[in-house]
């Protein structure tokens, strides 16, 4: 199953109640003491960890995953919320079938986005 690197865009506590709460290994900024660094240094740091980041940060996210790309770098996985108006639970579902349908190796410098992963016709593969 994925681990996930939750950066300080994201929705923090209870969203990292209810995947912990079902098996999945998560850390955040806040427990890591990482608040405030760029988005750059949060991606370096889920990457140096073999952490999928999640963020709620949909302007800067996908722009830096193909800089990284362009660059020759490599990162374990980006997912970016797409609506941050969504209820939590479809979230924490899609997170969940998100982490145990890829694993590390599918996962590694590919973007993804919520939606894909939180409709229940959805099927992103």
């Amino acid at each position: 199953m994925l681990s996930f690197y939750l950066d300080e865009d994201s929705l923090g506590h209870p969203l990292v109640q209810g995947l912990v709460s079902r098996g999945v290994d998560v850390t955040t900024a806040a427990s890591q003491e990482r608040l405030h660094l760029s988005d750059d240094e949060q991606l370096l740091y889920a990457a140096e960890q073999g952490r999928v980041l999640f963020t709620s940060n949909v302007n800067d996210f996908p722009r830096l995953h193909y800089e990284w790309l362009g660059r020759g770098l490599h990162h374990a996985g980006i997912v970016v919320r797409t609506d941050q108006q969504a209820p939590i639970g479809p979230l924490i579902r899609g997170l969940i079938r998100l982490a145990t349908e890829l694993d590390a190796d599918s996962m590694r410098d590919r973007l993804e986005f919520t939606g894909s992963w939180t409709r229940e016709d959805a099927d992103p593969r």
